[in-house]
C-alpha cells in the first residue's frame, strides 16, 4: 500500500500541471481544487492546501470554504481537515463548516467538528 501510494505521487503532481514535487504553488492547488474533473485529485488539492505556507493560508480560505459543498464526501472532509491546518486564518469559514455539521456522511461531520474546535482554538 505504502508502495503505490509513493509511486502515485509524482502522477498525481503531474496530472495537477507540476514537474515534480513540490514545484506547485497554492494558485495551482486552488485551480486544481475547482477545476479538476476527478475527485481525488479534488480531495488531494484540498489536502496540500491546508499545508501552505502562512503567507498563503489567507488566499486559500475561500475555495476550501468552496469546497465544502462539492458533491463528493472525500472532497468535503479534506476541505473541512485543510481549514483545521489553517487555524486562526479559517475563521470566515466557520459558519459555512457549522452548516455542514448537519452533512448525511459521518466522516464529513467528524471532519467539520474537529476543523471548527481547532479554528476556535487558534484564535
Amino acid at each position: 500500500m505504502i508502495k503505490a501510494v509513493c509511486l502515485l505521487l509524482p502522477v498525481l503532481v503531474l496530472a495537477a500541471g507540476c514537474s515534480r514535487p513540490q514545484e506547485y504553488t497554492a494558485a495551482d492547488l486552488i485551480r486544481t481544487l475547482k477545476e479538476h474533473n476527478d475527485a481525488d485529485m479534488r480531495g488531494w488539492a484540498a489536502r496540500e492546501l491546508g499545508r501552505v505556507p502562512r503567507q498563503d493560508a489567507p488566499a486559500c480560505v475561500k475555495p476550501l470554504t468552496e469546497a465544502l459543498q462539492d458533491p463528493h464526501d472525500d472532497v468535503r472532509m479534506a476541505a473541512a481537515y485543510a481549514l483545521a491546518d489553517l487555524g486562526k486564518d479559517a475563521a470566515p469559514a466557520v459558519p459555512a463548516l457549522k452548516k455542514l455539521s448537519q452533512d448525511g456522511a459521518p466522516q464529513v461531520r467528524q471532519a467539520v467538528a474537529y476543523a471548527v474546535k481547532e479554528i476556535q482554538r487558534a484564535k
